[in-house]
C-alpha cells in the first residue's frame, strides 16, 4: 500500500512519516515538503496508485485543499486526511469528503485512528505465503517453492479434486465416486 505525507514544515514532516510508518509499517511512504513538487507527480501521473494522503491544508505557495482536489480528480477513491493545527479548515475539508482530520502534531494513535476509520479501507497486507497448484503432467503443490507432502494419498487426490471443479459445489457422494472408482 502506498501512502503520500505532505507538509511544507521539515519537522513536522519527519514527525508525520515517523508516525505512518509506525502505525503501518508494512506502507510504502512517499513524502513531499514542496507543493509544487508534489503538483509536478500528480500531473505525471505517479500518484494514481496511492492508498491515503496524509496533507497539511497551509502549504505555501498550494494549499493542501487545492493539492486534494487535484489528488481526487486523478483517483476517486483516495483517502485524504488532512493534518493541521488550524482547526477553522475543518468545513472546507469535509466539503471535499476527506476521509479524516489529524490535529498536529501527527502522532502514531492518531494516524492509527485514522487508517482503522478510512472512507475506503486499504487493502490488507498478504501473509507472504505462495500456493502454488500444478495440474499438468503430474499434480504437485508447492508453499513457497516448497513441495507439500500428503500423510495419505487420497487427501492429495481429494485437493487435486477440489482444484479441478474450480469451486464448484459436490456432493460426497460425487467425491467418494471420484475417489473410490471401484
Amino acid at each position: 500500500m502506498k501512502i503520500l505525507a505532505a507538509d511544507d514544515e521539515i519537522l513536522q514532516l519527519n514527525k508525520l512519516e515517523r508516525a505512518i510508518a509506525k502505525a503501518v509499517p508494512s506502507a510504502e511512504i512517499v513524502a513531499f515538503s514542496d507543493s509544487t513538487a508534489l503538483l509536478e507527480q500528480i500531473k505525471s501521473g505517479n500518484t494514481a496508485d496511492t492508498n491515503v494522503a496524509f496533507l497539511d491544508i497551509e502549504m505555501g505557495a498550494v494549499s493542501g485543499i487545492r493539492i486534494a482536489k487535484k489528488l481526487q480528480a486523478v483517483n476517486s477513491k483516495i483517502n485524504i486526511v488532512f493534518v493541521t493545527g488550524f482547526l477553522e479548515y475543518a468545513p472546507d475539508a469535509f466539503e471535499l469528503r476527506a476521509s479524516g482530520y489529524v490535529s498536529k502534531p501527527a502522532t502514531e494513535q492518531k494516524i492509527r485512528a485514522e487508517i482503522d476509520n478510512l472512507r475506503y479501507p486499504m487493502p490488507k497486507p498478504q501473509s507472504g505465503k505462495k500456493i502454488q497448484a500444478r495440474c499438468f503432467g503430474y499434480f504437485d503443490v508447492t508453499s513457497d517453492g516448497k513441495p507439500l507432502t500428503f500423510k495419505r494419498e487420497k487427501t492429495k487426490e481429494l485437493f487435486a479434486y477440489l482444484i479441478d471443479r474450480r469451486g464448484a459445489a459436490c456432493t460426497p457422494r460425487e467425491i467418494c465416486s471420484a475417489l473410490w472408482e471401484e
